[in-house]
Protein backbone atom coordinates (compact mmCIF):
# COMPACT_ATOMS: atom_id res chain seq x y z
CA UNK A 1 0.00 0.00 0.00
CA UNK A 2 1.39 3.49 -0.34
CA UNK A 3 2.51 5.09 2.41
CA UNK A 4 0.79 8.35 1.62
CA UNK A 5 -2.76 6.68 2.48
CA UNK A 6 -1.58 4.34 4.71
CA UNK A 7 -2.95 6.25 7.49
CA UNK A 8 -5.50 8.62 5.93
CA UNK A 9 -8.26 7.39 7.98
CA UNK A 10 -7.01 7.52 11.37
CA UNK A 11 -4.54 10.78 10.47
CA UNK A 12 -7.79 12.66 9.22
CA UNK A 13 -9.98 11.84 12.46
CA UNK A 14 -7.20 13.16 14.59
CA UNK A 15 -7.17 16.67 12.46
CA UNK A 16 -10.75 17.13 12.39
CA UNK A 17 -11.44 15.90 16.17
CA UNK A 18 -9.64 15.71 19.51
CA UNK A 19 -9.49 12.06 19.30
CA UNK A 20 -6.30 10.15 19.42
CA UNK A 21 -7.72 6.19 17.84
CA UNK A 22 -5.87 3.31 17.65
CA UNK A 23 -6.65 -1.01 18.18
CA UNK A 24 -5.24 -2.97 21.10
CA UNK A 25 -4.81 -6.20 20.04
CA UNK A 26 -2.71 -8.87 22.09
CA UNK A 27 -1.59 -6.31 24.63
CA UNK A 28 -0.43 -3.64 22.21
CA UNK A 29 -1.58 -0.51 21.10
CA UNK A 30 -1.19 0.30 17.32
CA UNK A 31 -1.59 3.77 16.66
CA UNK A 32 0.00 6.94 14.70
CA UNK A 33 -1.98 9.14 16.67
CA UNK A 34 -1.67 7.88 20.62
CA UNK A 35 1.67 9.03 21.81
CA UNK A 36 4.03 5.98 22.20
CA UNK A 37 5.16 7.19 25.39
CA UNK A 38 1.64 6.68 26.79
CA UNK A 39 0.96 3.42 24.47
CA UNK A 40 2.59 0.62 27.23
CA UNK A 41 0.43 2.07 30.43
CA UNK A 42 -2.32 2.81 28.12
CA UNK A 43 -2.32 -1.12 26.94
CA UNK A 44 -2.00 -2.43 30.49
CA UNK A 45 -5.07 -0.12 31.85
CA UNK A 46 -7.18 -1.44 28.49
CA UNK A 47 -6.64 -4.58 29.48
CA UNK A 48 -7.06 -4.35 33.27
CA UNK A 49 -10.47 -2.54 32.08
CA UNK A 50 -12.12 -5.01 29.25
CA UNK A 51 -11.24 -7.68 31.51
CA UNK A 52 -13.63 -6.31 34.86
CA UNK A 53 -15.66 -4.41 31.67
CA UNK A 54 -19.71 -4.81 32.04
CA UNK A 55 -21.77 -4.33 28.66
CA UNK A 56 -22.46 -1.38 29.94
CA UNK A 57 -19.18 0.56 30.58
CA UNK A 58 -16.39 0.78 27.75
CA UNK A 59 -15.05 4.18 28.80
CA UNK A 60 -12.35 4.95 31.74
CA UNK A 61 -10.15 8.34 32.84
CA UNK A 62 -6.44 8.28 31.86
CA UNK A 63 -3.73 10.63 31.79
CA UNK A 64 -1.01 11.32 29.19
CA UNK A 65 1.50 13.71 30.20
CA UNK A 66 -0.36 14.66 33.20
CA UNK A 67 -3.69 15.61 30.86
CA UNK A 68 -6.71 14.19 31.76
CA UNK A 69 -8.37 12.04 28.93
CA UNK A 70 -11.49 9.82 28.43
CA UNK A 71 -10.58 6.69 26.89
CA UNK A 72 -13.54 4.79 25.30
CA UNK A 73 -12.99 1.21 23.89
CA UNK A 74 -15.01 -1.16 21.87
CA UNK A 75 -14.31 -4.93 21.27
CA UNK A 76 -14.37 -5.61 17.38
CA UNK A 77 -14.15 -9.23 17.79
CA UNK A 78 -17.12 -10.50 19.71
CA UNK A 79 -17.64 -14.18 20.29
CA UNK A 80 -14.60 -14.72 17.96
CA UNK A 81 -12.42 -17.66 18.43
CA UNK A 82 -9.15 -15.08 17.79
CA UNK A 83 -7.53 -12.93 20.41
CA UNK A 84 -9.88 -9.95 21.35
CA UNK A 85 -9.29 -6.72 19.84
CA UNK A 86 -10.56 -2.96 20.76
CA UNK A 87 -10.77 0.10 18.78
CA UNK A 88 -9.43 2.62 21.75
CA UNK A 89 -10.23 6.01 21.52
CA UNK A 90 -8.77 9.13 23.71
CA UNK A 91 -10.36 12.32 23.96
CA UNK A 92 -8.43 15.10 25.80
CA UNK A 93 -10.78 16.85 28.57
CA UNK A 94 -8.32 19.79 28.29
CA UNK A 95 -10.91 21.48 26.44
CA UNK A 96 -13.66 20.71 28.21
CA UNK A 97 -12.15 21.38 31.88
CA UNK A 98 -10.74 24.90 30.43
CA UNK A 99 -14.39 25.47 29.66
CA UNK A 100 -15.69 24.50 32.40
CA UNK A 101 -13.89 27.01 34.22
CA UNK A 102 -14.55 29.73 32.11
CA UNK A 103 -18.22 29.23 32.56
CA UNK A 104 -17.81 29.03 36.25
CA UNK A 105 -16.24 32.14 36.47
CA UNK A 106 -18.80 33.73 34.12
CA UNK A 107 -21.76 32.51 36.60
CA UNK A 108 -19.99 33.49 39.57
CA UNK A 109 -19.40 36.87 38.62
CA UNK A 110 -22.84 37.02 37.30
CA UNK A 111 -24.40 35.97 40.56
CA UNK A 112 -22.10 38.94 42.44
CA UNK A 113 -23.09 41.43 40.56
CA UNK A 114 -26.89 39.91 40.59
CA UNK A 115 -26.36 39.98 44.64
CA UNK A 116 -24.69 43.28 44.62
CA UNK A 117 -27.69 45.12 42.41
CA UNK A 118 -30.34 43.21 44.44
CA UNK A 119 -28.56 44.93 47.73
CA UNK A 120 -28.54 48.13 46.40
Amino acid sequence: MDSRFKNYGEKTLNDVSQLQTGIWYNDRIYSTTIPASARAKLSREVKRQAEEMDEVRESFNFEIASVPHRVFFKRLNPNSPFHAAYQVSLYSLLGAQKTEREMRSRILLFGAVAISRASS
